[in-house]
């Protein structure tokens, strides 16, 4: 797990250092003029700040409550129609039955290696 969370951060760095290299070198012309900072960058920083961030703060904040719904969404039509379901329930009571100990995890598990 440590590993995994290394590498993707050393990726995560790699991504950044490389956007900024294409960035420095689409919009500035680097490789032609050496340098190492460019005024369109800081440019486009303010611009982002000013019009840019509150839009995409807004955007992500409606997607996110979208996805959410969707999620209540798809929790409540599975409650409604399979565990509500009298199929159901006469399976879950008769698996109670053999085992009243045991879990619906457990049933679920045992039900994909048969």
């Amino acid at each position: 797990m440590k590993s995994t969370a290394l590498w993707l951060l050393i990726l995560s760095i790699a991504m950044c250092v490389a956007g900024y290299a294409l960035a420095l070198g689409v919009s500035c012309s680097a490789l032609q003029s050496r340098v190492h900072y460019c005024e369109e960058i800081a440019k486009f920083a303010k611009y982002y700040v000013e019009n840019i961030r509150g839009h995409l703060f807004a955007g992500f904040l409606a997607l996110g409550g979208f996805l959410l719904s969707l999620k209540t969404f798809i929790v409540v039509t599975m409650k409604e129609n399979v565990y509500d379901d009298e199929k159901y329930i006469q399976n879950w009571e008769a698996q109670r039955k053999l085992d009243p100990q045991m879990s619906l995890s457990e049933i679920l598990c045992l039900r994909h290696t048969m």
